[in-house]
């Protein structure tokens, strides 16, 4: 099998190609263009989504390259967020966490509510795995726990009843409520 090698840690190859982890900074990565010379040959699908080089119509060289158009995890840790932002919204306090939450919106009070998270539970062979995606409002804006929208803090719900409101995400997915009437 011709693969594009990383020396990264966690990157596993196996017969289906190689997967690299998501744990190690993509400067670690192989390059998004690929290795000059080298074939990579990557898999068929990825969790049950046909390659972005088919869906987007793009030439990619390498899985790295496909990962990185995928949606890319948060965790309590790290807040995966646009670039700068941290110009944007100043300091960054981590430790936002989607355990033992249902899926929804989150506002961030750590953060004045100027960045959210959409927590996702998913059951994976028998085992619950929640994903967390971080979001930052506009600039000048704060995420609205009761409505789950960005807004001006003058029309939001303050930041610090946020935690009160978090139960409006029980309404996903339920039938038994008409909001029309």
């Amino acid at each position: 099998m011709d693969v594009t090698q990383s020396n990264c840690p966690g990157d596993l190859t196996t017969d289906r190609g190689t997967y690299f982890s998501t744990s190690h900074p993509i400067s670690c990565s192989p390059s998004l263009l690929g290795t000059p010379g080298q074939v990579y040959k990557e898999p068929k699908s990825l969790h049950g989504i046909q390659s972005p080089s088919i869906v987007f119509g793009l030439n990619i060289h390498s899985y790295s390259t496909m990962k990185y158009l995928l949606a890319i995890d948060s965790s309590p840790d790290f807040f995966e967020l646009p670039s700068n932002a941290s110009l944007i919204l100043g300091s960054i306090t981590s430790g936002f966490g989607c355990s033992d939450l249902p899926y929804g919106y989150y506002a961030d009070e750590a953060n004045n509510c100027a960045i959210f998270h959409v927590c996702l539970p998913y059951i994976n062979f028998g085992q619950i795995i929640t994903r967390q995606f971080s979001f930052m409002c506009g600039e000048g804006t704060v995420f609205d726990q009761e409505n789950l929208i960005c807004d001006f803090p003058e029309n939001a719900l303050p930041c610090s009843s946020a935690l009160e409101y978090r139960r409006v995400n029980e309404y996903f997915g339920r039938t038994d409520r008409n909001f029309l009437e």
